[in-house]
């Protein structure tokens, strides 16, 4: 049976790439902040919704309203069409209701799938969960829930399957060296994309805690999210912008001696200097997400 993938995260996609066969045939549906350049999906069947963008920043209600029919119209349209489809990916997407069927396997997203209170697997069609277990898992899916290890994953693929998971997130060799080059790496976060703070406040945090490294050692991971131009504040600090998940960094041996964040959930893993400083660096962040702790997961269960 062919596989259905419907996220707006590459991790989840990652995720799914890996506890999943390798399979050409699979459909991809994306979100509004994945784009069309961002991966490589050459001779593989896809759809993008780009009117996202058009209609979060339209205030017209009509305007809105018009798009959000059009994008659930297109949705109900491509999930009749794959209809004999085994489906794979977030139930949180306004979209994501026209694919949500009995058997709908869901792929942990982030930090909002211990925290958040709705969707996240909690409907009755979500048949089973992939979660890394970076948080506590809410009670109430526990029993569908099975807690995965990325690098155990990772070791049982082939050297094809490997190479065509990079190939879509493309990811250079050229790059991977440049990173190599350094020991410390700053995880960014859209804190002001996400519209939580502005684009200033989050320099100014990202530059209180920068003081406190040799700029010449560390590196900033940009988010895939993230609009911010970091070159134009950091122009001394390496700046990687391509847009993919940093766990394939991790999958890939890449090492730092340590990892920076303020509560990026792609720390975890990263082994023991981290340098978590949570929402309480800013009062708007703690008011929003509450108290983020880090907490490290030592064993997973295996397949």
């Amino acid at each position: 049976m062919k596989k259905l993938f419907i996220g707006d995260s590459l991790y989840t996609l990652l995720i799914f790439l890996l506890v999943e066969e390798y399979r050409d045939d699979s459909i991809y549906i994306f979100g509004k902040t994945i784009e069309k350049g961002d991966l490589n999906l050459n001779g593989k069947k896809y759809f993008f919704y780009e009117d996202f963008k058009r209609y979060k920043k339209s205030r017209n209600i009509f305007i809105r309203g018009y798009i959000s029919f059009k994008i659930l119209f297109l949705s109900f349209l491509i999930g009749v069409k794959y209809t004999k489809t085994k489906r794979f990916g977030s139930d949180h997407l306004f979209m994501s209701r026209a694919f949500l069927k009995k058997g709908f396997t869901l792929i942990e997203d982030g930090s909002a799938n211990y925290v958040c209170k709705k969707n996240f697997g909690r409907d009755k069609k979500v048949e089973k969960i992939y979660l890394s277990g970076m948080g506590e898992i809410p009670q109430e899916i526990r029993e569908k829930t099975k807690i995965i290890n990325l690098k155990a994953l990772w070791k049982k693929k082939d050297d094809f399957e490997k190479n065509s998971i990079l190939r879509i997130f493309k990811i250079k060799g050229s790059m991977v060296e440049k990173i190599r080059e350094k020991t410390m790496v700053l995880l960014t976060q859209p804190l002001c994309e996400d519209g939580v703070i502005d684009e200033k406040r989050k320099i100014e945090l990202y530059e209180n805690i920068l003081k406190n490294y040799d700029r010449r050692k560390i590196f900033i991971k940009k988010h895939p999210r993230e609009t911010t131009n970091y070159k134009k504040y950091f122009p001394d600090i390496l700046v990687i912008e391509e847009k993919f998940p940093w766990e394939i960094m991790d999958l890939l041996g890449v090492k730092m001696e340590r990892a920076v964040t303020i509560f990026s959930s792609g720390v975890y893993g990263m082994g023991e200097n981290i340098d978590f400083y949570g929402t309480e660096i800013d009062k708007t962040l703690f008011k929003k997400y509450g108290h983020c702790n880090l907490r490290r997961v030592h064993e997973f269960s295996r397949d």
